[in-house]
């Protein structure tokens, strides 16, 4: 009787103790880690100008960035409807009375997709998705490309004059 209760005694110092190590080391049931940081989806793009020149644009899913082009300015935000497409939807906005309007939306996927109405961009790609520990919120950084371009808030930029954000850039040919 003894014994029954000394390894029964060891069997619940075994469970708690393994319990403990689960809790504490931020592993759940379900085999997720808890790690007190949320993810955000982050679709990533390559935008091509009239002028031949590429920027490779990473940018939190439904957030806007702006092109600036010599003066004329749009707004553009990549929203995904469904993550298992391979297929985002971009807004294409541009100032009217103090506001951003809508002008154009385009349904882009992993072949370059040709827009219009949008100063001087004419095409662009999806060149996939990825996750952050980062969360979208305040502003993002600001590129000035070989032409004069400014690129402004997306999560990070890369072309061939510049980069910033945490990106690690391709080089371009």
């Amino acid at each position: 009787m003894k014994k029954i209760k000394t390894a029964r005694a060891a069997l619940v110092v075994l469970f708690v103790l393994a319990g403990m190590s689960i809790v504490g080391s931020g592993w759940t049931g379900a085999g997720a880690k808890l790690t007190g940081k949320t993810t955000a989806r982050v679709v990533e793009m390559e935008l091509t100008f009239a002028n031949g020149d590429i920027a490779r644009v990473s940018q939190f899913d439904s957030v806007p960035f702006t092109i600036e082009d010599h003066g004329k300015l749009i707004s553009l935000v990549p929203v995904v409807r469904d993550w298992k497409s391979n297929t985002i939807q971009v807004e294409i906005s541009q100032p009217k009375g103090g506001e951003m309007r809508a002008i154009e939306n385009f349904t882009i996927g992993s072949e370059p997709t040709k827009v219009s109405r949008a100063g001087g961009l004419t095409s662009i790609k999806l060149n996939g998705f990825s996750e952050t520990a980062a969360s979208p919120g305040g502003k993002g950084c600001c590129v000035t490309d070989c032409s004069g371009r400014k690129i402004c808030d997306p999560l990070c930029v890369c072309t061939k004059c510049g980069a910033c954000g945490p990106c690690l850039c391709v080089p371009f040919p």
